[in-house]
């Protein structure tokens, strides 16, 4: 019974690791720290990347405004924080380059009318 137990433990933990799981990996604040952005990993993966991110925007107040999920678009390389590029134009619009294998996903963000906007860039 204690070895059920155990085995149903560990499994019950790795789907909740590989598919549950959030993990912010990279912040920031825009120039006057009146707003902000996050950027957490969802899941893990003992061969690859996870499949998806999501992106908090957030107020002055810590409240967010809005949640982006982006699909991550690699295949074979980890998912790591140097691909992704945030400029704050001002503190009220930011932009998020996501670099990908074969794809740039570009997010614009305007804190003031909540609109984001999603461009995407193939190469090959």
């Amino acid at each position: 019974m204690i070895i059920i137990i155990l085995l149903a433990s560990c499994c019950a933990y790795y789907i909740y690791w590989s598919g549950y799981k959030k993990t912010t990996f990279l912040e920031s604040s825009s120039p006057n720290q009146i707003n902000s952005v996050k950027l957490v990993q969802i899941g893990n993966s003992l061969y690859a990347s996870p499949e998806k991110i999501e992106i908090y925007f957030e107020n002055k107040y810590y409240h967010t405004e809005r949640v982006e999920t982006v699909d991550i678009a690699n295949h074979l390389a980890s998912n790591v924080k140097e691909m992704y590029e945030i400029t704050w134009k001002n503190d009220e619009q930011i932009q998020i380059k996501m670099n990908y294998e074969r794809i740039t996903k570009t997010l614009d963000y305007d804190f003031k009318d909540q609109e984001s906007k999603m461009n995407f860039d193939y190469h090959y």
